[in-house]
């Protein structure tokens, strides 16, 4: 039973789950798709609250999937999102998601509306 158990905690599935799961973690790499982004834009683009994409955003970066890099603006400070080379290895898989989450919506016998969707709770391994 204990060798099923390591095997589950293990699983290469899950592990990528827990890196990029969660409510506001795969909006964030979808945005990040077209671009470096500040976190303002990313606020708007995620609808996310400051505080939980905040969190979301430092679990990325001590994930290495993507970067934090303040510039100056004038007197202005940016900080301004990107993936990593790490991260960029991500984008097909996203891609293939994305491509999926297409189809199984538009299945005939799917049962799944975007709106079940949007009360996800996060991901938790």
């Amino acid at each position: 039973m204990q060798a099923s158990i390591d095997k589950i905690k293990d699983c290469p599935v899950m592990i990528t789950i827990k890196a990029i799961g969660g409510k506001w973690k795969p909006r964030i790499l979808w945005v990040l798709r077209d671009g470096p982004s500040n976190f303002g834009t990313l606020c708007r683009a995620t609808g996310a609250s400051q505080k939980m994409l905040a969190r979301s955003l430092s679990e990325l970066v001590k994930a290495g999937l993507i970067e934090r890099r303040e510039t100056q603006q004038g007197e202005v400070k940016l900080v301004i999102y990107s993936y990593t080379p790490k991260g960029k290895t991500l984008i097909p898989v996203l891609d293939l998601m994305g491509q999926w989450g297409e189809r199984s919506l538009e299945a005939p016998h799917s049962s799944t509306t975007h709106d079940d969707f949007s009360t996800m709770d996060t991901v938790s391994a």
